[in-house]
């Protein structure tokens, strides 16, 4: 009964059961239900079952080596899925939790043979526990080496839905250290008043990010913040619940991580050393209320009447004081269009903000990956995505606005902004419809993704091919030394070069180009993207001398030829003109009719 309680806490609650569970008690198995599929919002995509499992997935990673997909459940297990022909074999029970030291696992990573799991160990009788993170690197015959990377000093739970605990983690952009981030144990830094541990409020193991390196064996980090900061271990300050962490195309470091009970935005972080990101003074944004005094949560109209019940909000004259002479970090900020609901304060009601910090409250976002190996074609070559946890398969549910369902994946198409040092971003809905999501994998064009059922889902995008150059080449009517390229490349190439064949360039997609003297030009142009480059060559030919012999019946300009030779006839009504840079000769053959008029001038293109 405790368990299914609990269960349904989390699920009203609306927080996925990676971020906001505490212990063993929410474990459970996949349940025989049926799960409407998700349903892509944009072209060129599409969602399919991919397998579903005998466990609850919460971390996803792929093997490119080996085309292995492997998935971990908190209990501590870790599971192999081989991948054959395009299809999922059935899952291995790979690496067992009695190899290791965590009892409740909620980070995984993968890299070159080696797994770095994270998460704490932790006694449910009396809600208190220690971080934990193991590395396990699989020889070429098949055992396998462990190490205890890093533990903790033994810290209180606060025994509630808000205990965070060691979650995400992600390996540096040369691989020789690892990210963790250690959660906060409370919804916004109230003292808790549940659990055995009851009047507890952040520690200093908490809601920090840390960098150890990958060589590391046995560091223990006691829960003192003098001694942290002297160790150097400590990487970023003040993140809630930095449940997932990734790196971009350009190596930068970003996370993601949901609010509390009140109706402040979730966040997205460019993650950077040395940083303080507000936690628990601010939120998406928002200053925390109840660290001013006197405060009345029952007139704060970004509390949800099922939040305020909770009674984690009160007038609280002993919140802690902010750090003195420390500059909060912001959140990236959402331009839009979408996941960007707002609630203004004054009147609870809710409207589309044109920057937002930075996902609408509540979406609970999950499973961030970029294509930072640019296989993804245009308009999401480069960009991140992200899930957002709903429990109502794709209908909304616990805190979430009506306006905002979540259950979907999103494009993240960030810009940087030089005037503020930090990054904007546009998301954009790709798919909706998920249900309890938890994780996803980004392999090629392909995005693995696992829910709270058991399942995992597959998203193809388009995938970016090599580029396939083509041009046409117009010569120009009022100057013949002029050509306009015409680009017709394939394959969405990022850059060109042209050679025009007489010593001259251009990176324009289509440019047009003057030669100065007559002859025979082999232009030549090159596409490239990320999947490669290719060329394509043409001839283009300015005639000298230009020899003139068909009948001229409309109006008609010649020019930018040394030389022009003019068999031909001008017929009635003809307005004809002819520009040489040197001669003009008029045949006998030429003629010009009555009713005409024909011109010729020495000096060829002066436009």
């Amino acid at each position: 009964m405790k368990q299914l309680r609990l269960l349904l806490l989390l699920i009203i609650s609306n927080y996925s059961f990676a971020q906001e569970r505490t212990h063993k008690e929410y474990q459970e198995q996949p349940k025989n239900i049926s799960i409407k599929a998700p349903m892509p919002i944009k072209p060129n995509i599409s969602v399919e079952l991919f397998k579903t499992l005998n466990h609850l997935p919460v971390r996803i990673v792929h093997d490119p080596v080996t085309n292995t997909l492997y998935t971990c459940n908190t209990d501590g297990w870790v599971f192999k899925i081989p991948i054959e022909n395009g299809v999922a074999s059935d899952e291995i029970a790979f690496l067992p939790p009695n190899e290791h030291h965590i009892n409740h696992l909620q980070g995984m990573a993968f890299y070159n043979n080696t797994f770095i799991l994270v998460g704490n160990n932790n006694n449910a009788n009396d809600f208190n526990g220690y971080g934990v993170v193991e590395k396990c690197t699989i020889l070429p015959n098949g055992t396998r080496q462990w190490t205890t990377m890093l533990t903790t000093e033994l810290y209180p739970s606060s025994g509630t839905l808000f205990d965070h605990a060691f979650a995400g983690v992600c390996f540096s952009a040369n691989k020789d250290s690892v990210y963790i981030a250690s959660g906060s144990r409370t919804d916004h830094g109230e003292i808790k008043n549940s659990g055995n541990y009851s009047g507890i409020r952040e520690v200093p193991l908490t809601t920090k990010i840390f960098r150890i390196p990958i060589t590391a064996n046995n560091i223990y980090l006691p829960n003192n913040e003098e001694t942290l900061t002297s160790s150097g271990y400590v990487f970023a300050r003040g993140v809630r619940n930095e449940f997932d962490m990734a790196l971009n195309g350009d190596k930068k470091l970003f996370g993601v991580e949901n609010s509390g009970d009140r109706d402040d935005p979730e966040e997205m972080n460019w993650l950077r050393e040395g940083k303080h990101y507000g936690f628990p003074w601010r939120m998406g944004g928002n200053d925390t209320p109840m660290q001013y005094t006197p405060y009345n949560p029952s007139q704060d109209k970004l509390i949800p009447v099922n939040g305020y019940a909770n009674y984690s909000f009160y007038n609280d004259p002993n919140y802690p004081s902010r750090p003195v002479g420390v500059s909060f970090i912001e959140p990236i900020k959402n331009l839009g269009p979408d996941a960007n609901w707002v609630r203004n304060p004054t009147t609870g009601s809710m409207y589309q903000a044109t920057e937002c910090t930075t996902f609408t409250s509540h979406r609970s976002p999950v499973g961030l990956v970029f294509d930072s190996d640019s296989t993804l074609q245009t308009p999401y070559l480069g960009s991140g995505f992200v899930m957002a946890y709903s429990p109502e398969n794709g209908t909304g549910g616990g805190y979430l606005p009506s306006e905002d369902t979540a259950g979907d994946l999103c494009q993240l198409k960030l810009t940087y902004d030089s005037n503020i040092s930090d990054y904007k971003v546009n998301v954009t809905r790709l798919v909706s419809g998920f249900n309890k999501v938890t994780d996803a994998e980004k392999v090629a064009n392909l995005i693995y993704i696992t829910d709270f059922n058991g399942k995992i889902w597959k998203v193809t995008m388009p995938l970016l091919l090599a580029p396939v150059p083509s041009f046409t080449a117009v010569q120009s009517s009022s100057c013949l030394k002029d050509f306009t390229f015409h680009n017709q490349s394939l394959n969405q190439p990022l850059t060109y070069l042209w050679n025009f064949g007489d010593g001259t360039t251009s990176t324009e997609i289509t440019p047009t180009h003057r030669y100065a003297n007559v002859g025979n030009y082999t232009v030549t142009l090159t596409a490239s993207n990320p999947k490669g480059s290719d060329s394509t060559q043409t001839l283009v030919t300015i005639a000298n001398p230009l020899v003139i012999s068909n009948p001229i019946n409309t109006n008609r300009i010649f020019v930018g030829t040394d030389r022009i030779h003019a068999n031909n006839n001008i017929n009635f009504n003809a307005n004809v003109t002819y520009k040489a840079d040197k001669y003009i000769l008029l045949n006998s053959g030429f003629t010009v009719n009555s009713g005409s008029v024909f011109l010729s001038t020495i000096g060829g293109c002066t436009n």
